[in-house]
């Protein structure tokens, strides 16, 4: 199943088919994954949420969007991808910026993104990502992952790849000619 509806292809050096002028910086990055809602009066994460996801996925940085490939073999795993538009990422309460670099005092590094599902999406996820909640994902690298070795790295590229993207469409929308008035 894909969620968020990706186009896949199989005979190119990408397993999905760019959007119209996207760009893809950073290739196959190995990556863990948790995706878990945000969930009652205080919308506090709820990681064990029996639709949470937990699967290791190749990453793929594009200038429009965050794509998920499943990499396991696992006959079991019924997703195949995941795709996060930029546009989709919010911020949640007491956040500044969409993408966080968490460090926890034992355990891996990690990114964590928040981010909600589209109206136009519901309807392909099936029982995974229920559009009523506001998602986390939270993303650790495998180790040894070419071609970014590290968590900071990865930070860094993403949160260059939405600054990017941000200016692109500004600069696109203030091109744009405004109507003339005629008294």
């Amino acid at each position: 199943m894909s969620i968020n509806s990706l186009t896949v292809q199989d005979n190119s050096e990408l397993p999905f088919l760019p959007l119209d002028g996207e760009s893809v910086p950073y290739r196959a990055v190995l990556a863990s994954t948790t995706w878990y809602p945000l969930m009652g009066p205080e919308l506090k994460p709820n990681k064990k949420y029996e639709g949470a996801v937990r699967m290791s996925f190749k990453l793929f940085v594009t200038s429009r969007r965050l794509v998920f490939v499943n990499c396991s073999q696992d006959a079991e795993q019924q997703i195949e991808n995941i795709v996060v538009l930029y546009r989709q990422l919010v911020l949640p309460a007491g956040v500044s910026q969409p993408l966080t670099l968490e460090m926890p005092w034992i355990g891996p590094n990690y990114l964590r993104f928040a981010f909600r599902v589209l109206p136009e999406q519901a309807n392909q996820n099936g029982q995974w990502l229920n559009s009523v909640y506001t998602w986390f994902c939270d993303v650790a690298l495998e180790k040894g992952t070419p071609p970014l070795k590290d968590i900071f790295r990865l930070h860094d590229a993403i949160r260059q790849t939405l600054v990017d993207s941000n200016s692109a469409d500004h600069v696109a929308r203030q091109e744009e000619p405004l109507p003339l008035y005629t008294p």
